[in-house]
């Protein structure tokens, strides 16, 4: 019996040492594949008939020619796009239509999981479990969205439906084009800029919570600990030397006590407990294991910090009424009493808070806010969903595995009292399970596409 044939056409893998492997291969000497001939001859034709009324409409003109140059580079770069995905996750700039309400971070998810297509690995089980459990969920909100009809909410389904399943996608073709490492560093040393400007920032304003390029201190806190989870989780995989690795989780950390985002740096002390555990649970002694110690003593001590400015800056009497904690509580308590109760099952409908004449804004907490825009049902649809996501992160063939899973924990730690479906922080966890699924044992044996490889 002849066995599975391993594909000339992929990339590279990334083996148990860590060490990348790539196969520069070609497919059978065709140099342009005709599927991509085929699509990309209708992109420069729609170019020219936009060219035929640029005169009487300049502006609609430039933004079609933009979108369909992005576009070519998705179907002719790729690689770019993909990897491109994983520091565009801090990009929260707003692009598109008003209605859309779409970030850089969407627009890099939707069009690099168009460049992932040829790539991914459709015959995982894991990916093929993970698809089901997203359709499953994505049916339920659109029941609810029958039941509460909006524009607003019907948009919103797409938009979690495409962070998803758009970044499980991006993950699975990077991993199987043999760049895991590239993407990582990609988005850690993007993360390691962000930290930098935060601290400047923070000491520019007198050490208030920093603002990096604008983004939110709890976006950019959450981002950063997500960092430095796949440094404790997987730091081979990124490949960097022991010197590097430490300075980069020095700046990371120095960057997650300017934003002062409590909530992420708690979450960052309860991913690491539990990975300690995880590690005892397997007999190992790990690099991650030995330090423990220092990253627990740093871990808290930033917890520590948090804690004092929290007291002294929002519990004072000038600022009681008005502090985070009691606007949250407030949220919590319309949301329950007025939005949830009188429609028990079904909610209020997706994004009720964004209707004309809301006195509050989104509840800053993932229950809450599920039960107030989809009731029971969807509170039902989304456990079952997270339980299908962490079992099959919890049982991978990879080592990605376990960044994969405490990254998710680490996401819904950190949804406890934020946003849960946003893009950007909401995108990469998705990522790295992507990264998971293609990286697995069992996808080896699976053929990928006939696709021509691409140049390194």
């Amino acid at each position: 019996m002849v066995g599975p044939v391993r594909s000339p056409y992929r990339l590279g893998r990334t083996g148990r040492a860590g060490s990348e492997v790539y196969d520069d291969g070609v497919s059978e000497g065709h140099d342009h594949p005709r599927w991509r001939a085929l699509v990309v001859a209708p992109v420069a034709a729609a170019q020219l008939a936009v060219a035929a009324f640029a005169a009487s409409e300049p502006a609609l003109a430039l933004g079609v020619i933009a979108g369909l140059v992005v576009l070519a580079v998705a179907l002719l770069a790729p690689l770019v796009l993909l990897v491109g995905a994983f520091p565009a996750t801090f990009a929260y700039w707003r692009v598109g239509p008003a209605t859309v309400d779409m970030s850089v971070a969407d627009a890099f998810t939707f069009l690099g999981a168009l460049a992932a297509l040829p790539f991914v690995p459709w015959r995982s089980p894991t990916l093929r479990r993970l698809l089901v459990a997203t359709a499953g969920y994505a049916v339920v909100l659109s029941i609810t969205v029958l039941a509460h009809p909006a524009t607003r909410s019907l948009v919103e389904v797409f938009h979690r439906t495409s962070m998803v399943v758009g970044a499980l996608l991006i993950g699975a073709a990077v991993a199987q084009l043999g760049k895991v490492r590239l993407a990582l560093q990609a988005f850690l040393f993007t993360a390691a800029l962000i930290s930098v400007v935060a601290a400047l920032d923070t000491l520019a304003h007198h050490l208030q919570p920093a603002y990096p390029f604008g983004i939110q201190k709890n976006a950019a806190g959450e981002l950063i600990v997500m960092g430095l989870v796949v440094l404790l989780a997987v730091p081979h995989r990124v490949g960097l030397g022991r010197l590097p690795t430490a300075v980069l989780s020095t700046v990371l950390l120095v960057g997650l006590a300017a934003s002062e985002a409590r909530g992420p740096a708690l979450a960052l002390v309860a991913v690491f407990a539990l990975h300690l555990l995880r590690q005892r649970r397997r007999q190992t002694s790990s690099r991650v294991v030995r330090l423990a110690p220092l990253l627990l003593a740093a871990s808290i001590v930033l917890i520590g910090i948090s804690i004092v400015t929290y007291r002294d800056r929002d519990l004072n009497s000038q600022t009681q009424q008005f502090n985070s904690l009691n606007s949250r509580l407030d949220t919590y308590h319309y949301a329950i009493d007025e939005v949830w109760k009188p429609h028990l099952l079904d909610g209020s409908g997706l994004k009720w808070f964004f209707a004309p004449g809301s006195p509050v804004g989104a509840p800053h907490n993932l229950v809450v806010s599920e039960l107030s825009e989809v009731g029971l049902v969807g509170l039902a649809a989304l456990v079952v969903f997270l339980v299908v996501l962490l079992r099959s992160t919890r049982r991978s063939s990879s080592d990605l595995g376990e960044a994969a899973y405490l990254v998710v924990v680490a996401r819904l730690l950190e949804s406890m009292l934020g946003i849960f479906w946003t893009a950007g922080v909401g995108t990469f966890p998705f990522l790295v399970v992507g990264l998971m699924v293609g990286d697995e044992q069992d996808v080896d044996a699976v053929p990928p596409l006939r696709i021509t490889a691409l140049r390194r």
